[in-house]
């Protein structure tokens, strides 16, 4: 039995639809400022491979590929292509709560180690209380 949230390399993410992840692209990455020496994120107009078959995806796809044709394995959006808000701390970077749909949130129950999912009704007052109390943006 697997402890934790976090998976493991070998193991299929849940969010995957079942197949496993065997790379990730991405669209930004980090650079190195001159002035200071510190780290800072850039934004690329081409997709970069990240994983154990970039090469692969390089080869067919070339160094800077602006456009990539995506086929998708179920019609069920939930599956495929889930859109996520987060809400994370300004300090810590650490995500306290989040929705799939827009409608239904789920916050940090630090008792309970878990997301719970809160009620319309109290979602005005519930929000404003712990974004203060956590400093979520």
């Amino acid at each position: 039995m697997r402890q934790g949230r976090i998976l493991r390399k070998n193991e299929v993410a849940r969010r995957s639809g079942g197949f496993p992840v065997i790379g990730k692209l991405s669209i930004g990455g980090k650079d190195i400022s001159k002035k200071t020496g510190n780290e800072y994120p850039v934004s690329y107009d081409y997709f970069v491979a990240k994983g154990e078959y970039a090469s692969t995806f390089t080869s067919e796809y070339g160094d800077k590929p602006s456009r990539i044709q995506v086929i998708f394995p179920f019609d069920d959006v939930m599956k495929v292509c889930r859109e996520e808000v987060d809400g994370r701390g300004t300090k810590d970077g650490r995500r306290y709560g989040y929705s799939y749909d827009g409608v239904t949130y789920y916050l940090w129950d630090e008792k309970e180690k878990d997301y719970l999912p809160i009620s319309i009704e109290e979602q005005e007052e519930q929000f404003e209380k712990f974004t203060k109390q956590h400093k979520v943006k």
